[in-house]
């Protein structure tokens, strides 16, 4: 078995966008929501046994409005496109690894009639250039960033615990 690195780093913060509010954000993903993505890509990916893909779907929140749902529904739109992009990938590196099984075993087959390529990964999008301002989050102990206007309650997207953020 290979393990396929899907360019999801645990240490930088990650763009996100309120499907309800559509206020902007940026959190710190934990291992649930990395694995939520990585659910979101497999989903994304052309399967023989679609009835074997995980049903579950993991939940992120909106730290403006409380919102609940699907973390896919809270991807950026270049987001959104990477995670494409990483399906398709992940689609080729399959077609690749199936062909170069045929390579690597060629004296069962000396002649083949074709050249394997490995695809190339996807580059993960930049950050978005907008302006928010780094809250901490005490019942955490996590930062995320916000809008610098928002003075309200911040529903923490990691506990959904409520807290006012310092002035």
């Amino acid at each position: 078995m290979e393990t396929v690195d899907l360019g999801l780093a645990l240490r930088e913060l990650w763009g996100r966008r309120c499907p309800s509010c559509h206020r902007s954000f940026r959190i710190r993903p934990r291992p649930r929501q990395l694995s939520g993505l990585a659910r979101e890509a497999a989903r994304r990916l052309p399967h023989a046994n679609p009835s074997e893909l995980p049903e579950r779907a993991d939940l992120a929140l909106c730290p403006y409005c409380g919102r609940s749902a699907d973390v896919a529904t809270f991807l950026t739109r270049a987001e959104d496109e990477f995670l494409d992009a990483t399906s398709a990938w992940l689609a080729a590196v399959v077609t690749f690894e199936q062909l170069a099984f045929i390579e690597r075993t060629l004296g069962q087959n000396p002649r083949p009639t074709f050249f394997v390529v490995r695809p190339a990964a996807p580059t993960r999008p930049a950050p978005a250039a907008v302006d928010l301002r780094p809250v901490p989050l005490g019942c955490c102990g996590e930062e995320i960033d916000l809008d610098p206007a928002w003075f309200g309650e911040v529903r923490c997207p990691y506990c959904a615990g409520a807290t006012s953020p310092p002035a």
